[in-house]
């Protein structure tokens, strides 16, 4: 396999917008306009609404609601003013069926889902810019199952 390209990290707190729009300003400085985002910042932390676990909960909902948001924020004029792009919201089953002590957790991933649809129907037809969401779940991987099965070869039926 011929290896080539470049990967550049930079730390940011998607709660902070400021953050988030130097992030895209950076990535825009080295690699050009900024065409696609996946959303993927999310916080998952397990707790019983009789736990009162509100420092939790305001970090899940800083996280997965206000790091969604400020991404969104931060290329949407661009892909606007372009007329394409694509956003892809990640999100959970979650989003779907509440599971035990995860109320919090769920509530930020129907939030997903209602801003994926939201922002389909207003930015999707009239600015050409393609909006969706993928709901994964929770796996039982196999141990002999590595990334590169999953990626490279996602077909692979044997294990």
């Amino acid at each position: 396999m011929r290896r080539r390209g470049t990967a550049t990290a930079r730390i940011t707190d998607v709660t902070r917008l400021d953050d988030v729009e130097g992030l895209i300003e950076f990535a825009a400085g080295e690699y050009g306009p900024v065409d696609h985002l996946v959303n993927n910042a999310g916080l998952l932390l397990f707790s019983k609404w009789s736990e009162r676990a509100v420092d939790d909960w305001d970090r899940m909902i800083d996280t997965n609601l206000r790091g969604y948001v400020h991404a969104i924020s931060a290329v949407l004029p661009g892909l606007i003013a372009r007329r394409s792009g694509h956003i892809l919201n990640l999100s959970s089953v979650a989003g779907i069926r509440v599971g035990h002590a995860g109320g919090v957790y769920s509530a930020t991933k129907f939030f997903i889902r209602g801003i994926t649809d939201s922002l389909r129907q207003e930015v999707g037809s009239t600015h050409g810019i393609q909006v969706s969401m993928i709901s994964p779940g929770a796996l039982n991987q196999p141990t002999d199952v590595t990334v590169y099965d999953i990626v490279i070869h996602p077909t692979r039926q044997d294990w």
